[in-house]
């Protein structure tokens, strides 16, 4: 107990030390003079609440004048005639109307845009159904040709010639869309019966075949049996690549579509 007297002593006194040498630091440093002091002081003596029961005082007072201003501000305002009110009415009008046309002229901006997709729209369709249609029809007239009988014979024609007479027969519905002869022997030749005529040179330079002739060759190669029809697309080969390719895929696609029109509810 005797010790811890003078151990407090010393601790009041440091603490003394420190706090003399904070302000003498503070002062020295021009951070700490007597205008400053009597500000903390006025800052601690006033509490919180009061401090915001005063704010909410002088915000009032503010907006108390802010409205006296104004009503003196109206009253001391000249009066405005009937005309003034008048023409101040018939601005807001126009300004209302000219509001009231751009939303009208928006709405048939929009009103147009949508007739004109509509119509693209409904021309799209009916050209798609029209191509629907036609490719229905083709394909119920082309399974109507190869079934028919002289369809068959100008087959059975194009088998018992040799691969390049066959290509040379095609070739000629290709270029004029004639059609080999069925009515011809099997052991004869149309193209050998014709000779110079399919040698000569052209007079002009040759056009590319149409979609209809390139169908209906197409016909008589998938009609043709496997190794009759190999053999032909090479002659077509050696000659026509590009040609010999178009044939092909379009007997490629010949397939799907027949795959696709067998299943039901196509």
């Amino acid at each position: 107990m005797k010790g811890l007297w003078p151990a407090l002593g010393l601790f009041g006194v440091l603490n003394t030390l420190l706090a003399g040498g904070l302000v003498g630091y503070l002062a020295a440093t021009d951070r700490l003079d007597q205008r400053r002091v009597h500000e903390v002081r006025a800052l601690f003596k006033e509490t919180l609440a009061e401090r915001s029961a005063r704010e909410g005082k002088e915000k009032a007072d503010a907006e108390a004048g802010a409205r006296a201003d104004a009503a003196e501000a109206r009253r001391t305002a000249p009066p405005v005639t009937t005309d003034e009110r008048i023409e101040s009415e018939r601005a807001s009008v126009r300004v209302e109307d000219q509001r009231l046309r751009r939303l009208r002229d928006e709405i048939e901006l929009m009103r147009a845009a949508l007739m004109q997709e509509r119509e693209l729209l409904d021309r799209q369709r009916i050209a798609f159904e029209k191509e629907q249609g036609l490719a229905v029809d083709q394909r119920r007239g082309r399974a109507e040709l190869e079934q028919g009988v002289q369809f068959k014979k100008a087959v059975g024609v194009l088998q018992a010639v040799k691969p390049p007479e066959a290509k040379a027969l095609l070739m000629g519905v290709l270029r004029d869309g004639l059609m080999p002869d069925a009515a011809a022997p099997t052991g004869s030749s149309p193209l050998t019966a014709n000779a110079p005529a399919a040698s000569a040179p052209a007079a002009s330079a040759p056009q590319p075949p149409d979609a209809a002739r390139l169908d209906m060759v197409v016909s008589y190669l998938n009609a043709m049996q496997e190794r009759t029809r190999a053999k032909v697309i090479g002659e077509f080969l050696k000659d026509d690549p590009a040609l010999a390719s178009e044939l092909l895929e379009r007997l490629r696609r010949r397939g799907q579509i027949a795959r696709a029109a067998e299943v039901p509810g196509r």
